[in-house]
């Protein structure tokens, strides 16, 4: 790497989670009013839409909106929201096949995991991306909390502790990340546990199931 590029990557400024959010979801509306001008009302009720308005607003874009990536992401999602797995696994796949990006195959991922059985195809998918995020480092805050919430599910200690580690090493402000690698933790390293556990209950996460873990591992360290 040339001393210029170095230097250039070092002062570039890093994106915010909420500035990255505002940049995509913009990027989606030109995009979708490119394509689907008809719906110009539907797409611009996008921005303030509760998440379970936007699977109705987005589903008759579907025809229109077959050729943007970014549009099947953002469907995917709102499937997610309304725990809708399978249809939430079409629409990543649909996206994985305009291009293949980590928010999609985390997003299928997520609905693969959530699914109470596998098809060979599906777990053959599952295995193959999981495989992909276990010789990488996740790149993003949100990204390696997703991916902290995946290995959780099908119990890879590992990938849960470091895809988590490095989410909270980013600056993710949710309480995902810490909880997944606390619950884990909590069977070698019971203080980092209950560190990782705390934040978690401070953060909003789910304070039975915390307490839980929290009442077995005993006091917090201090500080």
């Amino acid at each position: 790497m040339s001393p210029l590029l170095a230097l250039v990557l070092v002062a570039a400024p890093v994106e915010s989670a909420a500035a990255r959010f505002d940049r995509e979801q913009a990027e989606l509306r030109s995009q979708l009013l490119a394509k689907c001008p008809a719906h110009r009302a539907a797409i611009e009720q996008l921005g303030s839409a509760l998440s379970d308005q936007r699977v109705e607003l987005l589903r008759p874009l579907e025809t229109c909106a077959a050729k943007v990536e970014p549009y099947f992401i953002a469907l995917g999602g709102a499937l997610s929201m309304k725990s809708q797995w399978p249809e939430a696994e079409a629409a990543y796949r649909k996206a994985l096949g305009l291009r293949v990006t980590e928010s999609a195959q985390l997003g299928l991922l997520t609905a693969l995991v959530r699914q109470k059985s596998l098809t060979s195809t599906q777990q053959a998918d599952l295995d193959s991306n999981l495989g992909y995020f276990r010789q990488r480092a996740c790149s993003r805050a949100d990204l390696c909390a997703a991916l902290s919430y995946v290995a959780w599910h099908v119990d890879d200690v590992e990938l849960v502790k470091r895809s988590a580690e490095r989410s909270i090493s980013l600056g993710f402000a949710g309480w995902q990340p810490y909880f997944f690698a606390g619950t884990v933790y909590a069977a070698t390293d019971a203080a980092r546990a209950v560190e990782l556990l705390t934040q978690a209950k401070k953060r909003g996460g789910p304070q039975k199931d915390i307490d839980g873990f929290l009442s077995r591992l005993g006091p917090a360290p201090a500080p």
